[in-house]
């Protein structure tokens, strides 16, 4: 009986992955085949990258998917709140979104956007820390003291 209920449970995770699987797209994609995909329901996932504008009835994002990044339109009634926003030295939080593509949003002058019906976060985001290598520091210290001698030598070689 545990089998069972475990294969089911499998089964049913398997068909919710997919079907969600199934309207995920790229933003390569979607530029490519705008007027396929305008008006119609799609997944995006990506970085949000850039600060979050919001105005009275909703906010704008910038969400890469590591290609490129398209404009997602949130309205208000998502409540939506990011933690981190990428850019120098800022991993942005990493998102799905779920919502209409337009090709040309009537709403928006014109703009091609995802106006969001669900957004579900996936990774946190987090800062970045800046490893310097102690091998290039080395290697400058030692390039510099290489000039500092040929620089007094030939001072030397002047007096």
């Amino acid at each position: 009986m545990k089998k069972i209920i475990f294969f089911i449970l499998i089964f049913f995770a398997f068909i919710l992955k997919n079907v969600n699987a199934q309207n995920l797209v790229s933003s390569s994609t979607l530029i490519e085949k705008a007027e396929e995909f305008d008006g119609k329901a799609v997944v995006y996932r990506g970085e949000i990258i850039g600060e979050m504008m919001c105005r009275k009835n909703g906010c704008w994002l910038n969400v890469n998917d590591g290609n490129l990044s398209l404009g997602i339109w949130i309205p208000k009634e998502l409540n939506f709140s990011l933690r981190y926003a990428g850019g120098y030295k800022i991993e942005g939080d990493r998102i799905e979104i779920e919502g209409i593509f337009h090709y040309s949003c009537v709403e928006h002058l014109g703009e091609m956007d995802i106006h969001a019906n669900k957004i579900r976060l996936i990774k946190e985001g987090r800062l970045l820390e800046e490893k310097v290598d102690i091998k290039k520091i080395n290697s400058a210290i030692i390039i510099w003291g290489f000039l500092c001698i040929i620089l007094i030598s030939s001072k030397l070689k002047r007096a």
